[in-house]
């Protein structure tokens, strides 16, 4: 299918996004959302939340309210804008006039949407969520949730799961023997049991070890929380700042990293000087089917 006009010309602005020109995309993305066009308001509202305009992040996170159609085959993105557009309602504060955001969402989604029920239901299910994030309705706890509970392992039966997996590892002939597979598949098989000191210990010690796709930058956020966690802050930004760059876009209205603003614990680190750094990062894994 070939590409819309307008998803075209977010895309130029999404180059230089990228490219670290925060301020040219911020402009350019200005222009084209004042002639409509949804994509430019979404990405619009990455950057300024960067900048701490939560007015702004809220203002143009309507317009991604008012268009399910925007990344509806991508749900990562449309949650981490929901996430965000979260942040905002709570730090402006403007809990009332974002309530009638949600119920004209809901009337948007069913008209939209309404040929495809599970769509709808997805879609109502986010906005469900948000509202009980900003405490406009109860959260419901559901029996597997108790489950889980129940069934969470200790950390003593973590630990011997965790050794058991990697003597199978150490003991294959062959990939026993490749030391960066060995500290990649520690790293894995300690995040799969929640071994948390674990995590840390052999993201820190292999850190140059991974290659650029080896450990995904979301696994490099759980090891920045940990740290965190720990009361180790600087050493949090170090771990994220060190590989921003590898961040990866999926969607061609999808300019910045905003699971760093979206996080609670990862929040607190970014001082306005550490999210100008974001905004500048230029980074090496562009969208590989820009249109």
């Amino acid at each position: 299918m070939e590409p819309d006009e307008n998803e075209v010309a977010v895309a130029e602005g999404q180059k230089l996004a990228l490219n670290g020109k925060a301020k040219e995309a911020e402009n350019y993305f200005r222009n084209l959302s004042k002639k409509g066009i949804p994509e430019a308001s979404v990405a619009l509202a990455q950057i300024v939340a960067f900048q701490g305009k939560w007015d702004e992040v809220l203002d143009n996170g309507k317009i991604f309210l008012q268009n399910p159609q925007i990344s509806y085959n991508y749900w990562p993105f449309q949650e981490a804008m929901r996430k965000l557009i979260v942040r905002a309602v709570k730090i402006t504060g403007r809990k009332s006039q974002f309530e009638v955001m949600l119920e004209w969402s809901a009337a948007v989604g069913k008209a939209a949407l309404g040929c495809e029920v599970w769509a709808v239901e997805s879609w109502q299910k986010g906005l469900d969520e948000m509202a009980v994030a900003v405490g406009l309705k109860e959260e419901k706890k559901s029996e597997t949730d108790k489950d889980e509970k129940e069934t969470e392992l200790s950390k003593e039966e973590k630990i011997k799961k965790y050794e058991k997996d990697m003597k199978r590892t150490l003991d294959d002939p062959v990939l026993g023997k490749d030391l960066k597979h060995v500290a990649k598949m520690r790293f894995l098989t300690a995040k799969l049991y929640d071994y948390e000191e674990e995590m840390v210990r052999v993201y820190l010690e292999n850190d140059d070890a991974w290659g650029e796709r080896a450990i995904d930058f979301d696994d490099v956020m759980l090891v920045a929380k940990l740290l965190v966690k720990d009361g180790k802050d600087s050493l949090a930004w170090e771990v994220i700042s060190k590989k921003l760059k590898t961040w990866q876009p999926y969607e061609f209205h999808e300019v910045e990293p905003i699971a760093l603003l979206n996080d609670d614990v990862l929040f607190g680190v970014l001082t306005p000087q550490r999210c100008e750094v974001v905004l500048s990062t230029k980074y090496e894994n562009k969208l590989k089917d820009l249109p």
